[in-house]
């Protein structure tokens, strides 16, 4: 088993301390899953008092990072007359998504149009994939702990 931590704070006056560590292990998600809630943590003063702290722990699984393809099946393209030679040649180029995500683009040629394009459609995809993820990771992160 192999732990790293990835990040500790701590705050002495608010007694507040953070810390987040990445377990590596073989189906270590499926055995510590259940660990997920609040936990009781006993401190002892020099008096010898007991203190009732408690500790939020929140098992999440890494999160692969995930591949945009834009199958052509999905996109209306469409060329327009634009630019310097807007009597001679088509070079616009409109992209509608089969999501409803349009990108219009205008530059000299109709080959760097089409390219760019493409190119900022899959960063709008990617946009939209890394809010659903995280969307996701927030629901589970509120199914796991709850505060009593």
């Amino acid at each position: 088993m192999i732990a790293s931590e990835l990040e500790a704070l701590s705050n002495e006056l608010a007694r507040a301390w953070r810390k987040i560590e990445v377990v590596h292990f073989n189906f270590v998600y499926n055995k510590l899953n259940f660990e997920s809630c609040v936990h009781r943590v006993p401190l002892t003063e020099t008096m010898g008092c007991v203190h009732a702290s408690t500790a939020t722990v929140a098992i999440m699984p890494e999160v692969d990072h995930f591949d945009i393809c834009v199958d052509p099946k999905d996109i209306e393209l469409r060329t327009t007359r634009s630019g310097p030679n807007v009597n001679k040649v088509e070079t616009a180029v409109d992209l509608i998504n089969k999501l409803g995500i349009r990108i219009f683009y205008t530059e000299r040629s109709q080959l760097q149009n089409k390219e760019r394009a493409f190119q900022l459609l899959r960063g709008k995809l990617y946009e939209i994939k890394l809010k659903e993820q995280q969307e996701s990771i927030r629901n589970q992160r509120k199914m796991q702990v709850i505060i009593v």
